[in-house]
């Protein structure tokens, strides 16, 4: 498996799916998938500290830079502005869930969260892109 296969994958999932939405990162922010992000039209981030989340959006063109979320009435109002919820573990409020969001898991989600959002993608949708990823740099496109 290549190094940058995640990264890959969560692109051209993103690219398919969502081309030009309004992303919110939830959960710990992984800096390797930043770059990975440059389909979505915008891409805010609720962490732990301004300085992180800046960190973590520094890293994208800066049209797609969205804002940082703080404290939970902040990442409240992020969440309704967002076409898409970007989940990477860690506590997921279900506050931050609404009917027209569609979430893209990364990692497993507990089952009260398939029916609070319009569509849940779980980690397993993003595994069949990163075969291809895999497949194709060994020299077999699909």
């Amino acid at each position: 498996m290549g190094q940058y296969t995640e990264g890959i994958a969560l692109e051209r999932f993103l690219s398919a799916h969502f081309p030009g939405a309004r992303g919110l990162w939830l959960g710990p922010l992984r800096l390797s998938l930043v770059p990975f992000l440059r389909s979505l039209g915008q891409v805010s981030v609720v962490a732990g500290s301004f300085a992180e989340g800046d960190s973590f959006l520094a890293r994208l063109p800066e049209r797609a830079r969205g804002h940082v979320a703080l404290r939970p009435e902040e990442a409240k109002g992020l969440s309704l502005k967002a076409d898409v919820l970007l989940y990477a573990g860690g506590r997921l409020s279900l506050d931050l869930l609404q009917p027209f969001h569609a979430l893209v898991a990364l990692v497993p989600v507990e089952k009260g969260v398939w029916e609070r959002v319009q569509v849940v993608y779980p980690p397993e949708d993003l595994l069949g892109y990163r075969v291809r990823a895999v497949l194709e740099g060994l020299g077999y496109p699909l």
